[in-house]
């Protein structure tokens, strides 16, 4: 019986532990003319999906869980004659609003 017991009690801890555990950040939105930027450690990443934050004002701190990508091929941001520094571009996954 106590083995059942130690049994059930490893597969209901190990259940707990496994579960994905979101981690939401802060972070300063930033917007112009040529797209959405997050800025993460001082730096700006272009945001793939702006369509997440296009009705955030510049500089609202936002909640978010975000992945940095290689490439943003499905970006539908305006193009400009202006140029905003940014380091790469991230895919919002989540926003606390």
């Amino acid at each position: 019986m106590k083995k059942i017991f130690y049994i059930f009690a490893f597969f209901l801890i190990l259940g707990f532990t496994a579960c994905e555990h979101t981690n939401y950040q802060t972070y300063t939105l930033k917007s112009d003319y040529t797209g959405y930027y997050f800025n993460i450690e001082g730096i700006d990443y272009q945001i793939c999906n702006d369509s997440m934050v296009s009705k955030f004002k510049n500089g609202v701190k936002i909640e978010a869980v975000v992945k940095r990508i290689d490439s943003c091929n499905n970006w539908s941001g305006i193009v400009c004659g202006l140029y905003h520094r940014y380091e790469g571009f991230i895919y919002i996954e989540k926003t606390k609003y």
